[in-house]
């Protein structure tokens, strides 16, 4: 049966017989599928003479695809660059504000609590100026901290709107986590998918390999402790599959 296969396959005798490109794979697997029938149709057009077989431009835009590929690995990792450089600059103003206003102002003849207030400082053991504001189910809302990014998973937490911290408020049973994988930005969060709940700590979402080089687009939502009260809604984001 084989060798008859083969023989019809080589005179074209079966009118059924329907060439594919197999090309409906996830983004890596479909770049170095096209790339590797691009170099394949190069090398052997001579197999099928006189019906110009390589495209003009297929070189030129399999290339585009891939700098698109590349451009995207690049994001990634100065995402994570500057993640981390935002905590260094951080540190720096900090210490600035601690020895060249903080040393100033305490050394200062005749300085009040007041005056020091004034110009937002804070005094150890009297008002440091960082006790956490109060944050409750009704006035705050859940907001993304840093995604990581890792082969078909993101890790990520959630702040408090209002303190900033990873905790919830008071009146808040958990932090729901919704998505929607491809298509537009969602308009209707009842209509995407709950993927998982956070209390605290890092949420982590893994993708199928047919996923990678999608967008997915991310839902918080503050669910209250109270059945009857109003579920508090964060904002939305996308991100990339990688």
């Amino acid at each position: 049966m084989k060798k008859i296969a083969a023989f019809l396959l080589a005179i074209n005798l079966d009118p059924k017989m329907i060439v594919t490109a197999l090309l409906n794979l996830a983004f890596g697997d479909f770049l170095a599928r096209v790339k590797s029938i691009s170099a394949a149709l190069k090398t052997n057009e001579a197999l099928f003479p006189g019906i110009g077989l390589l495209p003009d431009n297929l070189v030129t835009e399999v290339g585009k695809l891939d700098a698109l590929e590349t451009k995207e690995k690049n994001l990634v990792q100065e995402l994570k660059a500057n993640t981390e450089a935002k905590e260094q600059q951080k540190q720096v103003v900090n210490d600035m504000i601690v020895d060249q206003v903080c040393t100033k102002v305490q050394n200062t003849p005749g300085v009040t609590v007041e005056n020091i207030k004034l110009v937002g400082l804070g005094i150890k053991g009297v008002d440091d100026q960082q006790s956490e504001p109060a944050a409750t189910a009704t006035n705050s809302h859940p907001v993304f901290g840093d995604i990581e990014y890792a082969p078909l998973t993101h890790t990520f937490n959630a702040r408090n709107s209002v303190t900033g911290k990873f905790g919830l408020p008071a009146g808040v049973l958990y932090t729901e986590v919704r998505e929607q994988i491809g298509g537009d930005q969602p308009t209707d969060y009842k209509k995407m998918d709950v993927v998982g709940r956070m209390i605290r700590g890092k949420f982590s979402n893994h993708f199928n390999a047919a996923d990678k080089g999608k967008d997915v687009y991310y839902f918080l939502i503050y669910v209250p402790k109270n059945p009857g009260d109003s579920p508090e809604l964060g904002g939305i984001t996308k991100r990339t599959i990688i």
